[in-house]
């Protein structure tokens, strides 16, 4: 029997696909829960793709400018598909993305410093992640304080610091509670956020079963131009309905 596999390209395409269902589930079917639980995996998927990204780019400068762009880009989009109008209560996912790729910079060069002993490494990197995790707060972007856990822990499992994706998840969805209610929600509402989160677990299922080097070269904007094309679409049928 032939082992499933995936490459980095039909994962990535997984991505986009349930995230394009997310947000139309989000934006023109807020009570139909099955298009949230389906746009779990995309999140995951994202970040795992960016630790990859990070760990094999050849230009750091310019994939972290690539992202400022694109997060700048897509903000009045953004706002549009889910408030109705320019708000900056809430900034895109580019941000988190952005951010999460400044952090792990500042992650990895922690845990290579040849000036400080073991302990004291492991201990700085920890105060990186917890520092951009408030930080993330603090700004409101996409996903806020749990972000920095996961890309941490995708980033020590893809260079073999630990052996499976479980521990990054188990950090994720800890910490999502965390963040929700260091905002102020009741326990209820928290839970029920943590929980419906818990359906991204079979994105780990994906990301374990993807090898092989990248295959699309030329088309790599698409999937940078999709995020705020798609949510304009999405505000404008909206508004038609």
């Amino acid at each position: 029997m032939r082992t499933f596999k995936l490459t980095p390209d039909g994962l990535k395409f997984i991505a986009l696909a349930t995230m394009a269902i997310d947000h139309v589930g989000c934006v023109l079917f807020p009570y139909q829960v099955g298009f949230r639980i389906v746009g779990r995996l995309a999140f995951p998927i994202y970040v795992w793709l960016l630790v990859i990204g990070f760990l094999h780019t050849s230009n750091l400068a310019k994939y972290m400018g690539r992202m400022a762009i694109f997060a700048l880009l897509s903000e009045i989009p953004f706002d549009l598909a889910f408030f109705g109008r320019p708000d900056f209560q809430g900034q895109n996912v580019f941000f988190t993305l952005f951010g999460c790729l400044v952090m792990l910079r500042l992650f990895h060069r922690a845990l290579q410093s040849q000036i400080l002993p073991a302990a004291a490494r492991y201990m700085l990197a920890a105060a990186v992640v917890f520092a951009f995790a408030l930080l993330s707060l603090w700004l409101h972007v996409d996903y806020e304080f749990c972000s920095p856990f996961l890309a941490a822990g995708f980033y020590l499992c893809a260079t073999g610091k630990q052996r499976t994706l479980l521990p990054a998840f188990s950090a994720f969805l800890l910490s999502l509670l965390i963040g929700k209610l260091i905002c102020g929600y009741p326990v209820g509402p928290a839970v029920d956020t943590a929980v419906l989160e818990a359906f991204c677990l079979p994105s780990a299922w994906l990301i374990a079963r993807t090898s092989g080097p990248r295959r699309i070269k030329k088309g790599k904007y698409f999937f940078y131009l999709f995020y705020p094309i798609h949510l304009l679409a999405l505000y404008f049928v909206m508004t038609i309905l």
